[in-house]
């Protein structure tokens, strides 16, 4: 459960009221009646109108100042102590539960039995537990502490990373140029830079124990960027410094090579037949279906669904590629006809394979 920090500072204003009376204000005297005024209270049951209550007119006065006697912050102590012990307490009835559960698992009871008593007993820890982590979010107050962020893996439009930090809860980062100004935690955690400008490259995800990795994709290449990440606790403890991790794509490499594939047949029957199109890159695929003794169209004609004549073609298709294994139904065939299935594929670079791969085959009678 998340506590905001507003009802933090209630619930210990309420802990503590007890201990307030321990506070002794010296800004003040003796008035003329012989009774005693604080520095701030109320005007009108002062004997007259006295510069003291503003300070002497050689700003001589002094301010309120508030103290503690060594005796009084002793039973502050004590009291904080006394919460800190339930706290123990009850962590170690949970883990006195604990074994209670593993000794019954162990034990020679009937299962019915065995999961009768361990049952309540885990219903009796879920409780314990969570009123645990309740006492223990409000008294959170330190803010996760990150321990190393750095980068695994960088190309010219990605690059990965790894962050190490104590406490599991949320974590946000946005990447700028690298000669921008560092923004603030809230301004990272807005995904704005320091001028609370929404930024183009941001993310927020969960945020685990230990090590976590994540990815930051859409960069350029050749450029040198900066990387701030702040985290944020269930208790709402926000870090109030960001780490930083300078870094830089590297140059892009242009995609000059077409998709290799190659065809087997999967199924025939009298009018229609399975391929199976095995390829290296995903993109898109063209297919053309002619009579088995045409003339080989070249692979731009393919993807123009025209015969080597520049004429049109009945049976034709494209649709979108996958990596490896695709498969293409094709239909509407004649019986007992031979035919010649030719494709060719595109990149998402526009490299298009130039020599055509065909399969023959013969539809059943």
């Amino acid at each position: 459960m998340k506590i905001s920090k507003n009802a933090k500072i209630i619930w210990i204003i309420l802990m503590t009221a007890p201990f307030l009376t321990v506070f002794a204000d010296r800004g003040g005297w003796r008035d003329e009646d012989n009774s005693w005024r604080w520095r701030g209270s109320d005007e009108r049951l002062s004997s007259g109108n006295d510069d003291r209550w503003r300070g002497s007119a050689d700003n001589s006065w002094r301010w309120r100042t508030w103290i503690l006697r060594a005796q009084d912050e002793d039973k502050i102590n004590r009291a904080f102590d006394r919460i800190n012990n339930k706290l123990d307490f009850v962590r170690k009835v949970i883990d006195r539960i604990d074994k209670l559960i593993a000794n019954i698992n162990w034990s020679q009871m009937a299962s019915d039995v065995k999961a009768r008593k361990i049952a309540i007993l885990e219903e009796i820890k879920l409780i314990l537990q969570t009123r645990l982590q309740e006492f223990e979010n409000i008294w959170d107050i330190t803010p996760p502490v990150v321990s190393s962020l750095i980068s695994s893996s960088i190309s010219g439009s990605w690059a990965n990373f790894s962050v190490n930090v104590n406490e599991a809860w949320k974590w946000y980062f946005v990447v700028l140029l690298n000669w921008s100004w560092v923004p603030t935690s809230a301004q990272v955690k807005a995904w704005t830079d320091n001028t609370w400008t929404t930024v183009n490259i941001k993310w927020n995800l969960n945020l685990v124990a230990w090590v976590n990795t994540f990815s930051v994709t859409g960069l350029t290449p050749s450029t040198s960027y900066v990387l701030f990440f702040t985290a944020e606790d269930n208790s709402g403890n926000l870090k109030t410094n960001v780490n930083s991790l300078n870094f830089a794509t590297t140059a892009s490499v242009s995609d000059v090579l077409p998709p290799t594939f190659s065809l087997s047949l999967s199924g025939v029957t009298n009018s229609w037949v399975t391929i199976a199109v095995n390829v290296n890159e995903a993109w898109k695929w063209y297919f053309v279906v002619l009579p088995n003794w045409s003339w080989i169209p070249t692979a731009a004609q393919i993807r123009s669904w025209v015969n080597s004549s520049g004429v049109t073609v009945s049976i034709k298709w494209d649709m979108n590629l996958v990596t490896w294994v695709n498969l293409v139904w094709v239909g509407w065939l004649t019986p007992n006809t031979s035919y010649i299935i030719l494709f060719t594929a595109e990149d998402n670079s526009l490299n298009l394979q130039s020599i055509p791969v065909g399969i023959w085959f013969m539809t059943n009678q």
